[in-house]
């Protein structure tokens, strides 16, 4: 997923993933510096939590990795992840050993 500025050049993007009960995490929030705040952020977040609530029912939580660029104050608005999410088939490097929780069902 990305975010595109008028003139067609990314300011901001996240690698998704689906665990394996069903999450569903954005491995870090990551932005070019100063282009995207952390309220928008947040905004972004909770909107596409209610998308995935309404419209994937087979989705069971929204995550968010803390590492790479996701902003510390994150966790400050959502809780954490008391168990973070698994990816389903990738054990390489990611952004998200330690994860927040936008929702859950």
């Amino acid at each position: 997923m990305w975010s595109e500025d008028t003139d067609g050049e990314i300011v901001a993007q996240t690698w998704a993933w689906r665990g394996k009960k069903g999450e569903l995490t954005f491995d870090s929030l990551e932005s070019l510096e100063g282009r995207v705040l952390s309220a928008h952020w947040q905004k972004a977040c909770i909107t596409a939590g209610e998308q995935i609530k309404t419209h994937a029912p087979d989705v069971t939580a929204l995550h968010i990795g803390k590492g790479g660029k996701t902003p510390d104050d994150l966790s400050q608005v959502f809780n954490a992840a008391n168990s973070p999410a698994i990816p389903c088939d990738y054990n390489g490097y990611r952004d998200s050993e330690n994860q927040i929780v936008v929702w859950r069902r």
